[in-house]
């Protein structure tokens, strides 16, 4: 599977400080914004794509698991993933230690954002995308902190079926593929892997009548007003992260989060 090379999609060095990228991701931001280029769909993939390069270099401790993932052939034919599973420890080739990644967990979260997964990123539980909104305080509010309030029309969970697919009442049927599993097991040698159903997208159930309101896919679009403390002495371009107030996950999967960047008048 192909690494994505972040530092490529920024443009900066590997030695490359944390306030260098940080600088140089705000120019790119900049620049390809939805909102400086509307109606460009290959600007709008440039913006994301530099988000996500950005989320990784930025951050400290996912920037150090993405180098040595990249080191050790991750995802390559210099990683023996078999060995270091049968051997019950958490190493690999090199001296490479797991330790802190949280195997199967936190490392699969890493692996789905640096790793192009091709078809099966199209099925099972994901989690949902980030939004990123920005909003314009009076350099005032940015001295001495406050609050400000902004609306958002974003993606939520169906109130009629509650996110389910199917219309109330209606039943459903375990998915004959993977018996209600919704994984499939498939071998590659002496490493097995499980991945997502293809027939039922990881539900482990197949929906005959799918809800009239969201038409089976458990979201509705709608807006929603939030209200933000602004800490004293934000930077212009700082973010406060709001958890779990993204785009809802997508067949059970978690929510992502709303990233609100400030900008001061």
């Amino acid at each position: 599977m192909p690494v994505k090379d972040y530092y490529k999609i920024l443009g900066v060095g590997e030695g490359a400080s944390r306030e260098e990228i940080k600088k140089t991701y705000r120019k790119l931001a900049k620049e390809y914004h939805p909102d400086a280029n509307p109606g460009d769909k290959q600007a709008e993939e440039r913006f994301k794509e530099i988000s996500e390069a950005h989320e990784i270099l930025g951050n400290p401790q996912k920037r150090q698991q993405y180098d040595q993932m990249r080191k050790f052939g991750v995802g390559g034919q210099g990683f023996d993933f078999g060995r270091g599973r049968r051997g019950g420890g958490r190493t690999g080739p090199g001296g490479f230690s797991f330790e802190g990644f949280d195997f199967f967990g936190g490392l699969g979260d890493i692996f789905s954002q640096i790793f192009d997964l091709g078809e099966w990123a199209r099925y099972g539980p994901r989690r949902g995308d980030d939004i990123r909104v920005e909003v314009s305080i009076p350099f005032e509010s940015a001295m001495s902190g406050g609050k400000t309030s902004f609306t958002v029309e974003k993606e939520k969970t169906c109130p009629v079926c509650r996110g389910g697919g199917a219309k109330p009442g209606s039943k459903v049927q375990v998915c004959s593929q993977c018996g209600g599993r919704g994984v499939v097991a498939i071998g590659q040698g002496a490493f097995g892997i499980s991945r997502p159903c293809p027939r039922c997208y990881g539900r482990g159930q197949i929906i005959e009548n799918p809800c009239e309101r969201c038409g089976g896919s458990g979201q509705v679009r709608g807006r929603r007003t939030y209200a933000v403390k602004i800490p004293a002495g934000i930077e212009d371009g700082g973010q406060i992260r709001l958890k779990g107030e993204g785009q809802p996950g997508v067949e059970g999967g978690p929510p992502g989060d709303m990233l609100v960047v400030v900008r001061i008048q």
